[in-house]
């Protein structure tokens, strides 16, 4: 979820990276069905209940250990809890916490919540989401994260010459750029397929280098060197380094989470806007430039004129033609 999302339970507010990317909610109808002579059914509604809320998480830092057992203890007070987040709202008992104890500063948890009412006002009437904007603000959320990665990076390599971060790809740099293209796309929904391949091409390179960060945060926390991987032969600066560059892998892990959710949900809504076809008007001209100026790449007029069943890439007169996505490069040629 964003980072401006407050989740709450009872008394205990979840701290950022306690907060889960989603949280799931809803739950089922019960139903009766009646089966008539000759097929038909009548179905009376029994009425709506809420599916058990659960979700997974981590705390992190010097106070983990005293928010889980916190945690815990309301579990183990059975008492009913109200349950917030966004416009969200219930009144719910801790069925079930769990929490494993891998370091003294990382404690991986889940939690499982039973319903007992529902108490999120009702919604009658709604407006079509703004994808643009989701988009956009998705893109300003990685690009701070991206920032304060590069920040600890270069303050590990700086002040701790931690050579597990030697020469550390540029995050921020790579969403500055990436942020520049989606700012130059006014409307998702609308762009020529060219722009939206640009803007999906930046966004794999920005997730596979954030995927090969956590991968290596993720193998530097894994070998512990806190609790005995250090050489009793190692000098102190070189212990030093060591840990600093555990502790930046631990700061960084869930930023480096966060940019790669971002990304995914920008993709995802890029897809949801433009997963089918879309139509140009255009009086005169031709496939090639239609194909140019839409994908890219002129030699996908082939595509133009399969979806159109047209035999002539000339365009005489105002025609409107349907633009497919451009799935494999024709190079040009008919039924490929």
């Amino acid at each position: 979820m964003l980072k401006d999302t407050t989740l709450t339970l009872g008394s205990f507010e979840f701290g950022q990276y306690e907060v889960p990317e989603e949280i799931p909610f809803g739950g089922v109808q019960h139903t009766v069905a009646h089966t008539l002579v000759g097929g038909k059914k009548i179905i009376d509604a029994m009425g709506a209940t809420q599916n058990d809320i659960q979700w997974s998480g981590f705390f992190v830092g010097i106070t983990a250990m005293d928010r889980a057992l916190y945690l815990d203890g309301l579990r183990k007070a059975g008492q009913p809890l109200l349950l917030t987040w966004d416009r969200l709202s219930f009144n719910v008992l801790i069925k079930e916490f769990k929490c494993n104890f891998k370091r003294f500063y990382r404690l991986p948890y889940s939690i499982t919540l039973e319903v007992l009412e529902d108490k999120t006002d009702p919604v009658t009437s709604t407006t079509t989401p703004d994808y643009d904007a989701l988009i956009n603000q998705d893109a300003i959320d990685a690009i701070a994260d991206a920032e304060y990665i590069d920040a600890q990076n270069q303050a590990a390599l700086s002040y701790y010459n931690s050579t597990a971060l030697a020469n550390p790809v540029s995050l921020g740099a790579m969403m500055a750029t990436l942020n520049a293209s989606i700012i130059a796309v006014k409307s998702f929904k609308s762009a020529p397929q060219s722009s939206l391949q640009a803007v999906l091409g930046q966004i794999t390179a920005v997730t596979s280098a954030a995927n090969l960060m956590l991968g290596n945060a993720s193998s530097t926390i894994s070998s512990n060197p806190v609790v005995g991987a250090l050489s009793t032969f190692s000098t102190a600066s070189n212990q030093a380094a060591q840990l600093m560059t555990l502790m930046n892998a631990v700061q960084i892990s869930p930023r480096l989470q966060s940019i790669i959710a971002s990304l995914g949900r920008i993709a995802g809504n890029i897809a949801l806007l433009n997963g089918g076809t879309k139509t140009v008007t255009q009086a005169g001209g031709n496939l090639y430039t239609t194909a140019a100026t839409q994908y890219g790449d002129p030699m996908g007029y082939t595509a133009i004129m399969q979806a159109n069943n047209l035999k002539d890439p000339n365009i005489s007169g105002v025609q409107t033609v349907v633009i497919p996505p451009l799935t494999n490069n024709t190079n040009g040629l008919l039924n490929v």
